[in-house]
């Protein structure tokens, strides 16, 4: 399974400057999906066989074939330039399938990996539709999957702040809206955008964790000061959402916004919420919470979890999460 994974990773290698067609594209992820899906839905002692040989479903032999899956993505998406819908479907379910693999999503690396696969296909999937389109056209592609949803966007700088964004999730739709200064807010080097060139929305909900574990939750935070003690790691109870700019296939920085940006993140299907509130209530023992539901984001410099610079508002079941900075988010 491996071996034929690897060597369609080898027929997607171009030389520099080249890109691969888009019937190689469509051949390459068809390819690597007719093997996929058997040996995922295999029992333990069922065998696969045919162009992929015979595997064993260990959930380690499912996490090496989910490796490579990763491989073959990340280099077919390199030497692509655009893709079409269905193509970027398709490379969208090679990462469902490894993302359906816990051990190879937490190796080191894994997930950023998936992350910058996802941004190829976001950047690849609009250079394709922009080909079809009127230049001053708001263009949107939506791409759905078991574990991921992906929705690529392009505006024109003036219209970036004017609608918000949404996201499937298995719930109810990830919703994102922007500050009309969140331009302003460029951060790194003196970036800016190109006020010429038209913006990239990409927006992405993962049912999997693509960092580090939740953390430990201290009491007074996930925990109401109620006698409960909270000593436990927090679970995830939403999908994690991604939300960036890009321009020219480059992402955007944005920290530091005047006006909060608005991130309504859904809760997962069949979470618990009695006796839950969202964000710290003034008088928790009066509203009856043991337990809080707040907003984190992913820290890459400290590679954690993190909470400053969030503020978590809500209500029947709704959590906002109202931030001056872009990233990825979940709630805990």
């Amino acid at each position: 399974m491996q071996d034929y994974l690897a060597d369609l990773t080898s027929a997607a290698t171009v030389t520099e400057g080249q890109s691969l067609s888009q019937q190689a594209l469509t051949q390459i992820f068809d390819s690597a999906l007719s093997i996929l899906p058997g040996f995922r839905g295999a029992s333990d002692e069922d065998t696969h066989g045919g162009a992929g040989g015979e595997a064993d479903s260990t959930e380690e032999s499912v996490a090496d074939t989910a490796t490579a899956a990763l491989l073959l993505t990340s280099s077919v998406l390199a030497a692509a330039t655009t893709i079409d819908t269905q193509t970027a479907t398709s490379a969208a379910e090679v990462l469902d399938y490894v993302l359906g693999s816990e051990m190879a999503v937490s190796s080191a690396g894994a997930g950023d990996q998936v992350a910058s696969s996802i941004a190829a296909i976001g950047d690849a999937v609009l250079l394709g539709a922009a080909s079809h389109a009127n230049n001053s056209a708001v263009i949107a592609v939506t791409i759905s999957t078991t574990n991921l949803n992906i929705t690529a966007e392009k505006r024109s700088p003036a219209e970036v702040a004017q609608t918000p964004s949404m996201c499937k999730t298995e719930t109810e739709p990830a919703i994102v809206e922007l500050p009309p200064d969140v331009l302003s807010a460029l951060s790194g080097g003196g970036q800016a955008a190109n006020a010429s060139e038209p913006i990239e929305f990409l927006f992405f909900s993962s049912a999997v964790n693509l960092h580090g574990p939740p953390p430990i939750v201290p009491r007074g935070q996930g925990a109401i000061s109620t006698g409960v003690a909270a000593v436990s790691p927090a679970s995830m109870a939403s999908p994690l959402i991604s939300f960036s700019l890009r321009q020219g296939g480059k992402e955007l920085k944005v920290n530091g916004t005047a006006s909060p940006i608005a991130i309504t993140v859904p809760l997962r299907k069949g979470t618990n919420t009695t006796n839950r509130c969202i964000g710290q209530p003034a008088n928790a023992s009066a509203a009856g919470c043991q337990m809080a539901f707040e907003c984190r984001y992913w820290d890459e410099a400290s590679s954690e979890w993190r909470g400053d610079g969030c503020r978590t508002m809500g209500s029947e079941g709704k959590v906002l999460c109202e931030c001056n900075h872009l990233t990825d988010f979940v709630v805990l």
